[in-house]
């Protein structure tokens, strides 16, 4: 009789244990979420401190800053699946410098409007002539007492000078008003002007600087327009185009800018016992050497009363907040900003307390 033999035992290769994949897993995602949390206050520094002065600081400082926050996200849910507590706490004060320091994220649950404040309009209405009628009835909506318009005639080529003058065409809705140009900028009020005047900012834009007489006592109230055009810029209409030729020349815009925060000083020291308003486009985000120097002189109606991140520009889909509304010596009680309208940008209403 035969006897079956079975073949020789071979045994199966090893693998790594359980405990083994866990720690190459778990260190993973220890080594991206010390990445995430390390880089974020590296790129605010880097914004912030050097800013419009390079290239690629610029560029940083302009970019709009939703996907910095995907990493540490992504790092947070995983903490939270595999009951990391250390790593959730980690992840999770990442989300949060992220939100506070480079989306600019506020939240005032407080914030509202009392009967002794003034509506102020602030909108960049794009030469949207056509769209005159909806933009005026965007902003007759609001009900404002003041309100500031950027690029509300064409000023530049000078041979097109006068033209889309949507300005005069929006103030025809608010018959009694009073209104003044300068620039690109207009001011219309309900309220009775005192002084008219505007400042040279660059090329042939223009700071308007009015006083209004309110209610509560006089109102100094500015509107600017802050250009971003550099030497051999222009090559492209579209929106698309213009990015192309940005990203190159990131520092070019950048500098043009900041060559305008003298001129912008001047206007705001012509007179520094009336409070004051200054609203309009700024071109630029919350952040960087621009912002920080306005912000050392100037409250931001946003960070005083504003809820979320106040984004303006595109109208469309905003991802940049670019339009503002500062004050000096008088208080933003509550501030927010328009649904999309017939501009590319959408208005910011601030009800303001003039001290």
């Amino acid at each position: 009789m035969l006897l079956k033999t079975t073949p020789d035992f071979q045994p199966k290769p090893t693998t790594a244990s359980s405990p083994q994949k866990r720690r190459s897993r778990f260190g993973n995602l220890r080594g991206w979420s010390l990445f995430a949390g390390l880089s974020l206050p590296v790129l605010w520094l880097i914004e912030n401190l050097i800013g419009e002065h390079t290239e690629i600081s610029a560029l940083l400082a302009y970019f709009p800053q939703h996907p910095w926050g995907i990493i540490p996200l992504l790092c947070f849910i995983l903490s939270l699946i595999h009951k990391q507590a250390r790593l959730v706490l980690w992840n999770g004060a990442a989300l949060l410098f992220w939100a506070w320091a480079l989306l600019c994220v506020k939240w005032h649950p407080f914030a509202a409007t009392t009967k002794s404040t003034v509506r102020v309009v602030t909108y960049n209405v794009a030469l949207r002539e056509y769209f005159s009628s909806q933009l005026a009835d965007e902003i007759a909506k609001q009900n404002p007492d003041i309100v500031c318009l950027q690029e509300s005639v064409r000023t530049y080529p000078l041979e097109e000078a006068g033209r889309n003058n949507v300005g005069k065409a929006i103030s025809r809705r608010f018959p009694g008003w009073n209104i003044r140009t300068g620039g690109d900028t207009c001011i219309m009020t309900r309220f009775p002007i005192s002084s008219s005047r505007d400042h040279p900012l660059r090329l042939t834009r223009r700071t308007l600087d009015v006083t209004v007489e309110t209610p509560q006592g006089p109102l100094r109230v500015l509107s600017t327009h802050i250009s971003t055009a550099f030497g051999g810029q222009g090559k492209f209409a579209t929106l698309f185009g213009q990015l192309v030729e940005l990203i190159p020349n990131a520092q070019k815009a950048a500098q043009a800018r900041l060559d305008q925060i003298k001129p912008l000083d001047d206007a705001l020291d012509a007179d520094l016992s009336t409070p004051l308003v200054l609203c309009g486009d700024f071109n630029t985000p919350p952040r960087g050497i621009f912002y920080r120097h306005l912000d050392s002189r100037l409250d931001d109606g946003f960070a005083q009363a504003g809820n979320g991140m106040g984004l303006t520009f595109p109208s469309r889909a905003p991802l940049l907040r670019i339009d503002y509304v500062w004050t000096r010596g008088a208080h933003v009680k509550s501030i927010k900003v328009g649904e999309r309208g017939a501009s590319d940008h959408r208005m910011v209403i601030a009800d303001i307390a003039v001290k």
